[in-house]
This record gives structure tokens, sequence and C-alpha cells, in this order.
């Protein structure tokens, strides 16, 4: 099956952003050191992949509509509740 430029950049971008989100969920407990304004920042690791997810849902509610940007972020959601999930089982 062949994908047209759109639809391959519809998945590309889901892919991204469920990526993003579930990574950030799962580093989110890891701290770093930024250094900034001559000061050291005590931030979380989950952090840095988030801003991207709300870039990715704004291009996906631009290109696609609202209606498809609320339903790819059900799904994340539901993505991570079901990464929960099985993480709890196999611990």
């Amino acid at each position: 099956m062949k994908l047209d430029a759109r639809m391959t950049l519809f998945m590309t971008l889901v892919a991204v952003f469920l990526t993003c989100l579930l990574v950030g969920n799962l580093i989110g407990g890891k701290l770093t050191y930024v250094h900034a304004f001559d000061k050291d920042w005590i931030i979380s690791v989950g952090e840095i992949p988030f801003p991207l997810t709300f870039i990715i849902t704004d291009l996906i509610n631009e290109f696609y509509g609202r209606k498809t940007a609320r339903r790819v972020t059900l799904l994340a959601f539901a993505m991570i509740g079901l990464t929960v999930l099985i993480i709890q089982i196999a611990n």
C-alpha cells in the first residue's frame, strides 16, 4: 500500500507525539541541572520532550482539524494508561 504525503505526515506527527508523551512520562522522575542566568536550575528530564507535544498538537489541529487533534490526544492518553498497566503487571 502506497501512502500519500498527507497520510505519511500525519502518521509521523502522531508517532512523534506519542513517543514524546510516553518518554516524558517515563523519565519524569529523573532530575538534572540546567545552568542559565548564572544559576543552576533543577528540572525534571521529563520536561524536555513535552513542549514538542504542544507544537505537534497545534500542527495536527491546523492541518487535520480539531476533531482529529482531539482524537490523537485521547489516543495518547489511552496509550499512557496501557503503558502504566503493562508496567504494573510486569512488576
